[in-house]
């Protein structure tokens, strides 16, 4: 890992390490700009964070389902891109909706 990319990779790390729930942002950049997961071809991470963004304002009423979808962006963070591309379901909980990456 070049020297310029280590600040990134820590602070990319630190919401998994120190049991922070991740953000948006932080999941948005890895899907799309570091895995390449995009649906549509003008789909940005602004479009992702968006969506995730809308969905955590869904679930903040209910603590079960909040939880559910935080440990979703958990296993997303914590799941080579590889994965992600090849199993769509690798990180889905059939209890919560999770707009593109459950089908």
């Amino acid at each position: 890992m070049s020297r310029a990319l280590l600040p990134g990779a820590i602070l990319a790390l630190m919401p998994l390490v120190f049991g922070c729930p991740p953000t948006c942002r932080y999941v948005c950049e890895k899907l799309v700009e570091e895995c390449d997961l995009a649906w549509e071809q003008d789909y940005v991470t602004k479009d992702c964070r968006t969506q995730c963004e809308i969905q955590e304002e869904h679930y903040e009423d209910d603590e079960v389902a909040a939880e559910a979808y935080h440990d979703h962006l958990v296993c997303l963070m914590g799941t080579d891109c590889e994965t992600l591309e090849t199993d769509a379901q690798a990180c889905c909980d059939g209890e919560i909706y999770v707009s593109d990456f459950c089908p």
